[in-house]
């Protein structure tokens, strides 16, 4: 698992289960991963129903801690107040200059550049912040504390696409894609609340892959196919794009659509930390999954040579070699003069217009760097990189799509 640059994930994630257990067991004898706020606080700052619940979940035990903390001051700073409780988990790790350990924060509006200084809801000390049981506890609780008709959880991270997210260095720790189903599972399970609007602010999370796992908890997402840069996305215009809402009813919809439209407007100001950001309906994974299967089976039954396809794959929009954009890979095959076969190119269109005009409902591309990102990639390598843990993904053993990629790049 490689070393990434800048804004992705290191090392793909070093993760020792051995180390996961042995923290749990030391947890346990003082209380597990409960999570503990301060009640006065909580009654005080809780005591109303709004619109919105957003929760700030930053895993910054690696190292994005600076990065981190800075967003939540930017939050801080336009904090939407009027519509929404905005509850922000730093976990810093064991060394940091502003704190140690996790502390929790109930974001009000400040103005100081430098320093957060909103109301301190509970501190943890040391967590492991890739660890779903932790995670599940976290949402839940301050969900239970903070009345709200809609929840949005934005993860501010590392992130690797379907290999996982949220590396905790201090534990060896990160999350696997199903430790994340299996954590928003357990919220969707105490709550009977699916999530309304899952933003990642992470690398490569913008994947058909995370999508489809996680769509039985959540309803729409917001997440980039690209890497990003160490600070992400830009909070200020995101929340002052908030705040112009005044006090209407803003749905899950318009919440995600909001995200994008932030950032691309804070890209045309020079802001160039994010190249590819989109907004996703969860609630039309299955269908998309339909759709991708019909194409795969398609492309195993193909006489089209090997090489055709090959060369279409080299000239598709790609992030970090292994993953490409799906509906780019499905227009050029539909759109080939090379390629007869009236079945896969059939198949292909109908991918393409339905993430395009049904399952994207917002997409942000830098014009000239990304600018055949239609917002969904997928496991699509130029050589035969796969590694055999895909096939345990819930997409690959829903559709076909693993055997078909193998097909495509081993041949057989």
């Amino acid at each position: 698992m490689e070393v990434k640059g800048p804004g992705g994930v290191q090392g793909r994630f070093y993760r020792s289960k051995g180390l996961r257990e042995l923290w749990r067991k030391f947890k346990d004898l003082f209380g597990g991963n409960e999570v503990r706020f301060d009640e006065d606080k909580v009654k005080f700052y809780g005591r109303d129903e709004k619109d919105w619940l957003i929760i700030f979940y930053g895993a910054a035990d690696n190292n994005l801690k600076d990065y981190v903390y800075y967003n939540i001051n930017d939050i801080e700073e336009k904090a939407p107040t009027r519509i929404a409780h905005t509850v922000a988990l730093m976990d810093a790790g064991e060394e940091f200059w502003a704190f140690r350990g996790a502390k929790v924060f109930y974001v009000q509006h400040d103005d100081s550049f430098s320093e957060v200084r909103s109301p301190i809801l509970a501190d943890l000390g040391q967590v492991n912040t890739a660890d779903p049981e932790f995670m599940a506890n976290f949402i839940t609780e301050t969900m239970k504390k903070f009345p709200a008709k809609h929840v949005a959880v934005i993860f501010s991270s590392h992130g690797s696409g379907w290999y996982g997210a949220l590396p905790d260095e201090s534990h060896g720790d990160a999350m696997s894609l199903s430790e994340l189903k299996e954590a928003l599972k357990e919220v969707y399970q105490r709550t009977g609340k699916k999530i309304d609007l899952l933003g990642w602010d992470a690398c490569l999370m913008g994947t058909a892959e995370v999508g489809y796992a996680l769509s039985p908890y959540v309803k729409y997402m917001v997440a980039s196919e690209a890497k990003e840069g160490m600070y992400g996305w830009y909070y200020l215009q995101i929340m002052d794009s908030l705040n112009s809402q005044g006090s209407k009813n803003i749905t899950p919809e318009k919440f995600a659509k909001i995200i994008v439209e932030a950032i691309a407007k804070s890209a045309k100001y020079g802001y160039n930390q994010v190249e590819t950001l989109s907004a996703v309906s969860l609630e039309k994974a299955d269908e998309l999954a339909k759709k991708l299967d019909a194409f795969a089976k398609a492309l195993l039954e193909t006489k089209t040579p090997r090489k055709k396809l090959l060369y279409l794959i080299a000239s598709t929009e790609s992030f970090d070699y292994e993953f490409s954009d799906i509906a780019d890979f499905a227009k050029k095959i539909a759109e080939s003069e090379e390629i007869k076969d009236e079945k896969l190119k059939r198949t292909a269109e109908e991918l393409y217009k339905f993430i395009t005009e049904e399952y994207v409902i917002a997409n942000y591309r830098d014009p000239e760097k990304r600018s055949n990102a239609h917002g969904v990639s997928i496991e699509l390598p130029l050589a035969p990189s796969t590694p055999k843990s895909y096939a345990r993904t819930d997409l690959a053993k829903t559709t076909h799509w693993d055997e078909a990629v193998r097909k495509i790049t081993r041949g057989y």
